[in-house]
Order: structure tokens, then sequence, then C-alpha cells
């Protein structure tokens, strides 16, 4: 079970993945990112041991290095599920997981039930663009989620010009207007829709923007319209910044504001969001 301590120095990153970069911050190694797959693929009930055991070293050495108390480990892919349960069940005491469903399946909202109540899972996460589906359009996973109550991280903003609109956060008004027992965290602060993000996160009080790739100036524009309360820091590693998160936090230690604010972002608005402050 987790436990974090409330108050200065508290870094928790909302944002990361299971995969491994050696590229120091450089360049995105393709090789750590496929050691992880095919150990999945291929030693797939060994991975404990050969895939899990040494991302756990991993990631330790990298949080140690940039104090980081704890992540919210997450992935778009279903099958990697397992591997971000065995993280957390290896080092509970570093990592929170986040489960994926197929937003296409039937059952999806069935899956997401029992990822949080059988398999521990304390969110969810869902990558609209990546997995092709506009947020209106699964209204039984909103529902599940209101249910349980657990907080969503969603992907936001196109990657390419030419991307669809899945990833708008101008979808959720339909969705929040019915279902508000959830958390919503919208990854990249909505993107190149920040401010289609901020006009959500003014409308509902349970819309959070998570600050990973996103310039000081959007992080700025943000705090000036909804408060620190409403912003957490994440990293998108080891995608954004290549593995290594310290130009991210960099940035927020770096913000015009008071140093509680930044406190906030860094550490303080996750914990609550994730119910940590004493034992969790």
């Amino acid at each position: 079970m987790a436990t974090v301590m409330e108050g200065e120095g508290l870094i928790i990153d909302f944002h990361v993945h299971p995969y491994f970069n050696h590229g120091d911050g450089k360049t995105f190694n393709w090789r750590d990112y496929w050691s992880i797959e095919l150990t999945y693929r291929s030693l797939k009930h060994l991975r404990l041991k050969l895939g899990v055991r040494r991302l756990c070293r991993y990631f330790e050495y990298r949080m140690k290095l940039r104090g980081i108390s704890l992540c919210v480990m997450s992935t778009f892919y279903t099958y990697l599920n397992g591997v971000v349960k065995a993280m957390v069940e290896l080092r509970p005491d570093l990592f929170i997981g986040f489960c994926n469903v197929d937003p296409h399946a039937d059952d999806a909202h069935l899956q997401l039930l029992g990822h949080v109540k059988l398999d521990g899972f304390k969110g969810l996460k869902l990558h609209p663009l990546h997995q092709g589906f506009r947020p209106q359009d699964v209204p039984e996973i909103w529902r599940v989620a209101s249910k349980l109550g657990i907080p969503v991280l969603v992907h936001s903003g196109k990657i390419w010009r030419s991307d669809p609109d899945y990833a708008d956060p101008s979808h959720f008004y339909d969705v929040l207007d019915t279902y508000q027992g959830f958390t919503l965290v919208l990854a990249h602060m909505g993107g190149n829709y920040v401010e289609d993000a901020v006009r959500l996160a003014k409308k509902f009080d349970n819309v959070y923007l998570e600050t990973s790739g996103a310039s000081k100036r959007r992080v700025v524009y943000a705090l000036e319209r909804i408060g620190c309360e409403r912003i957490v820091y994440g990293s998108d590693s080891p995608f954004i910044p290549m593995g290594d998160p310290v130009k991210e936090i960099d940035k927020i230690r770096e913000l015009p504001v008071r140093e509680w604010e930044k406190q906030r972002i860094l550490g303080g608005n996750a914990a609550e969001i994730l119910g940590l402050g004493g034992d969790a």
C-alpha cells in the first residue's frame, strides 16, 4: 500500500508508461521500447522475473534521481495491463496502477469493473486518438467510472495536424453533464486544444489538467484561469521528455507563482485525487 507524506517536496508523476528509455533525455531508444514488448509477448509467464523487476529497478533509480515519490503507471495497450499490475504488486510503494480497456468492446464497462474490483487498479487510462473513439460514444465506461468514483487520465490534443478530433476536450461536455462521479484528468493540458480544456475545467469541478508536453506559457494560461488547485504534474515518460522528467519538473519549479502553488501542482493535487495522505 502506498504511503505519502504531505508537505514540501512531494512529487507525484501522474503520467508514466511501463517502458525503458536509456536515452538520457536526448532521444527515444526504440530498442528499450521493444525490450518490454518482446519480454511480454515471448516470455509472458516469466515477465515478473525477467521484465517487471528490471522495470521497477529502472524507474526507482529515475524517481530517486529526480525526487519523485510516486508514479501513476498506465498504458494505452490493454495487453500491458498485466505488466502494470505486476509492477504495482512488486513495488506498491512506488507505483499506482491505472488500467486500460478497449472502448470498442461491448463489455468495456465490465472490463473496467473487473480491473478495479478484482485486480486492484486505482484508475483508468484512455487514449481517444490512439484507440479511435469519441468519449461521448462510450457512455457505459463513464457510467461505471462514475459509480466507482475513480480518476480517469485521458489523452487530449492532436499529435499530427491531420489527426481527427477524437482527443478534443469539448467531447466531454455531454459526458460530464450526465456523469460527474469520476475525476477527469486531461493529459497535456488539452494539447492544441488548451483553451477548450480550460473552459471545460472552469465549468466542471472534477476536471484537472496534466502538464506533460505543455509549454510554460500554456501552464501559465491555465493557472490564470483555473488556479493551481486544478493542475497536476506529469511527464509522459519515457516518451516526453525522452525518459528523463527533469525538464518537466523544472518547468513547474520555474513558474512565476508562489512556492505552495508549485507544491500543489507537483504533488498535492495528485495526492488528493488518488486519496493519499497516510496509508492508501
